[in-house]
């Protein structure tokens, strides 16, 4: 199954209170095991995950199945990578607590 991963920064921790990346989408899409899918979603559409890093910065991520067709459409976004928080999306994966879930 097609799970599309949503990165939104919920808190910024420096001066200005903006960031380069703010203006673009970070998205990836990882086929996940039914089980598994099943543990992440407990139940709803979307599940919004919560992790706050020790630097002050938080961080919002959007989780949804999605359809070959959504994972199409969605491509365009998938070049501005995850910003090098691939590991928020392996510990969803695979522990689905390792991040703190927030409704």
């Amino acid at each position: 199954m097609l799970l599309s991963f949503e990165l939104k920064v919920t808190t910024i921790n420096n001066l200005s209170g903006h960031w380069r990346g703010e203006n673009l989408r970070y998205i990836q899409v990882r086929n996940v095991d039914k089980d598994k899918v099943i543990k992440i979603l407990d139940g709803e559409i979307i599940k919004v995950y919560h992790h706050k890093c020790d630097d002050g910065w938080e961080f919002d991520i959007l989780v949804r199945e999605i359809s070959s067709v959504q994972n199409d459409r969605l491509k365009q976004y998938f070049k501005n990578g995850f910003c090098n928080f691939d590991y928020m999306i392996d510990n969803i994966i695979d522990c689905q607590s390792c991040v703190i879930s927030r409704k």
